[in-house]
């Protein structure tokens, strides 16, 4: 049996996080539906749990996978008594100029491929970006059909780390991703890493190519 958690409003689910931990944190989580289920008659007691506003909040957690420093800044920005429609309109709002804040931050020939989703959000479309690099290598269907899975995967992986706000270049400057990319997508390695805004180690690495 899959284990189980308890959002804010006392209802039971199964918990499907695999690749990360689940934003419910531990303390809601049950290995039986017998736990779970005391637990959850207990929780609809208390007066804070029919708090509508925290419980859409919960949920904006759960399906944007936000992390704590996102909940602390939509707290800030919502009136004392928010409603839920007005939770999910602020959540949304500060998702679109956190995704819009991003898209400068990474090289100028990744922005085409981060798209603004309909709840306005943002996303980057590696798979896309992947196909649209190789072509510009000049790979035939045939090369690039060549080319492992498991290093298309990892270009793909790649790409996203280059479009990453959070890009380590320390960390990108002796990865194994890196070398890949070298190996099977020179052009698109030497562009990405030379518009790379405040990266001096790629900016001098390719001056002193030149």
């Amino acid at each position: 049996m899959p284990k189980l958690h308890m959002n804010a409003r006392g209802e039971i689910a199964a918990c499907n996080a695999n690749e990360r931990a689940c934003p419910l944190g531990d303390a809601n989580h049950f290995n039986s539906l017998e736990e779970a289920a005391q637990a959850s008659a207990q929780t609809k007691g208390e007066p804070d749990f029919q708090d509508e506003a925290a419980y859409t909040l919960d949920l904006m957690r759960e399906n944007y996978l936000l992390e704590d420093e996102d909940i602390a800044a939509i707290r800030e920005r919502l009136p004392e008594r928010a409603t839920p429609r007005q939770v999910r309109a602020f959540t949304r709002a500060y998702l679109s100029e956190k995704g819009e804040a991003a898209a400068w931050r990474m090289p100028e020939s990744l922005r085409p491929f981060y798209k603004r989703e309909h709840d306005g959000s943002y996303d980057f479309k590696e798979g896309s970006a992947l196909v649209h690099f190789m072509e510009q290598e000049g790979l035939t269907p045939a090369e690039r059909a060549a080319i492992p899975a498991k290093a298309r995967y990892e270009l793909g992986i790649a790409l996203m780390k280059l479009a990453d706000p959070k890009f380590n270049e320390a960390a990108w400057a002796s990865s194994p991703l890196r070398g890949l990319m070298e190996q099977y997508m020179p052009k698109t390695h030497a562009l990405l890493e030379g518009e790379a805004v405040g990266k001096a180690w790629a900016r001098e690495l390719f001056l002193d190519g030149d």
